[in-house]
C-alpha cells in the first residue's frame, strides 16, 4: 500500500470512486471537496445505483431494492441454486479438450421446494479420468426437467453446459434444455433482470434476458 498509494489519502473511508460507472460524478465530488462518500449530503446524487451505494456507505448496512424480491417471487418451484468448479490446464489432459479449456470436475446444487425445504447434492471427480461425462450425467439427474436454475454470473455455467452438450451428442437435448432454464442472478444487482418465460410450463426460451 505504501508503494501503490504513497500519499495515503484514500487508505480509509469511502472515496467517491467506489460509485459504479461514476467516474465523472466522482471527479465532480472531488472538485467540490468531498473525499469520503459518506460526507456527501443527501440529495446530491441523482442516479439510483449511486444513491444505493451512498446509503449503504452512510448507514453501514447492506441495502436491497424491494423490487429484487418481487422479481424473485415470480419464479416457480422447485428452484435450483447451481455452481461449477473447473480446471483449465495449459496442456490438455483428456482427448477432445483444448489448452486452457475450463473443464468441469465439480458442481454443487441446492434444490429448494415450495415449503422451504432445501436438499443439497454435489459431484466431485474421484480420479484423474476425464470428468466431463460423469459430471454431465450427474447434473442432469440432480437438476430434473423443470424449475429455474439460479447461478451468479451464469454465463460461466451456461458456457460449460454448452461445451458438455457439444462433447456428448447423446446428451445434447437434455443439456440444452437445462441451459434454457438458467437465471443469471448477477442481473439483479445491476437492475437489468427481466422475468423470462422459462418459468411457464410448456415454454422453451432462455431464462437470461438478452
Amino acid at each position: 500500500m505504501a508503494y501503490c498509494d504513497p500519499d495515503g489519502a484514500d487508505d480509509e473511508g469511502y472515496p467517491p470512486e467506489i460509485l459504479p460507472y461514476g467516474k465523472t460524478v466522482a471527479k465532480q465530488l472531488r472538485e467540490e471537496g468531498f473525499t469520503d462518500l459518506r460526507e456527501v449530503p443527501k440529495g446530491r446524487l441523482e442516479k439510483e445505483n449511486h444513491i444505493r451505494v451512498w446509503k449503504a456507505s452512510v448507514t453501514g448496512k447492506a441495502t436491497l431494492d424491494p423490487q429484487a424480491g418481487k422479481m424473485l417471487k415470480k419464479y416457480p418451484y422447485p428452484r435450483y441454486y447451481f455452481d461449477f468448479e473447473t480446471i483449465n490446464p495449459a496442456v490438455p489432459m483428456w482427448a477432445g479438450t483444448r489448452p486452457y479449456q475450463q473443464v468441469p470436475f465439480q458442481w454443487s446444487c441446492h434444490r429448494e421446494a415450495k415449503n422451504g425445504t432445501v436438499q443439497a447434492s454435489e459431484y466431485l471427480a474421484a480420479d484423474a479420468e476425464d470428468p466431463r461425462r460423469a459430471c454431465a450425467e450427474s447434473l442432469l439427474e440432480a437438476l430434473g426437467t423443470s424449475g429455474p436454475i439460479f447461478a451468479y454470473k451464469a454465463s460461466f455455467e451456461s458456457g460449460r453446459i454448452q461445451e458438455l452438450s457439444e462433447a456428448f451428442p447423446d446428451l445434447k437435448v437434455r443439456l440444452d434444455a437445462v441451459n434454457e432454464r438458467i437465471v443469471d442472478l448477477l442481473r439483479l444487482p445491476r437492475s437489468t433482470i427481466t422475468i423470462p418465460p422459462c418459468a411457464v410450463p410448456g415454454r422453451s426460451r432462455p431464462c437470461s434476458p438478452p
